[in-house]
């Protein structure tokens, strides 16, 4: 039961490393800067348990989900919520671990365009208590390698109504005509807010990935393995 930290992350371009069996060798430290980017929290846990001095390279998000799971409210054998926490660790993890993964290939065109969401969205208006009071917004997230964002949350700002984007990153949502942004957040990428256009219906939205950060993992307390 710890918390781990990157107090002073180094400035060293990760892809001027050479290549090592667990991360890149950093000829600056002389030593080896382990891979975390593509660990499940518990496989963090586990390695930091078993190694000191450990230089690492992985995002704030993993930073918080590895402390989440490392916590005395998760690790604790007698929380009866455990399982369901864990559980929702490891689904974040995996969002997070198939975006990285997703990195490596190829992008490719995607033939789902957010004309798809429309016919849904119309019916969801159509039930709206006062059509004259509502609007709607649907649109489509990516990154930078044209990829669909799918499992990112999209909150209409200030009234709150909130949908999720599909596998393909689309979106569909009716909000009331006085929201002005949309919230979108989404682990491993960084938040954004846009401005809602009265004029302007149909939103194609790139996100952009959380930047890693590389240093000496600080340890609170000592590590201990379970």
């Amino acid at each position: 039961m710890f918390k781990i930290a990157i107090d002073e992350p180094c400035n060293q371009a990760w892809q001027q490393m050479d290549p090592q069996e667990n991360g890149r060798y950093c000829a600056n430290c002389c030593k080896t800067v382990v891979d975390f980017s593509t660990m499940a929290p518990g496989e963090i846990v586990k390695y930091l348990g078993n190694n000191s001095n450990v230089c690492g390279r992985l995002t704030e998000s993993q930073v918080k989900l590895t402390n989440i799971y490392a916590s005395p409210a998760v690790r604790t054998t007698g929380n009866k919520y455990r399982g369901w926490q864990i559980a929702a660790i490891s689904f974040l993890w995996t969002i997070f671990a198939l975006k990285a993964f997703a990195q490596d290939k190829v992008p490719v065109p995607q033939e789902q365009t957010v004309a798809d969401k429309q016919p849904h969205n119309g019916s969801l208006l159509k039930n709206a208590a006062d059509t004259a009071q509502y609007g709607i917004v649907i649109g489509k997230l990516t990154d930078s390698l044209n990829f669909p964002v799918n499992a990112a949350v999209i909150v209409s700002l200030p009234s709150g109504k909130r949908t999720n984007a599909d596998i393909n990153g689309l979106f569909g949502l009716v909000i009331p005509i006085a929201d002005k942004q949309l919230q979108i957040n989404c682990i491993g990428y960084k938040p954004q807010l846009i401005s809602i256009d009265k004029a302007r219906q149909e939103y194609n939205i790139t996100l952009q990935e959380e930047p890693h950060i590389m240093g000496e993992v600080s340890i609170f307390p000592k590590a201990v393995n379970h």
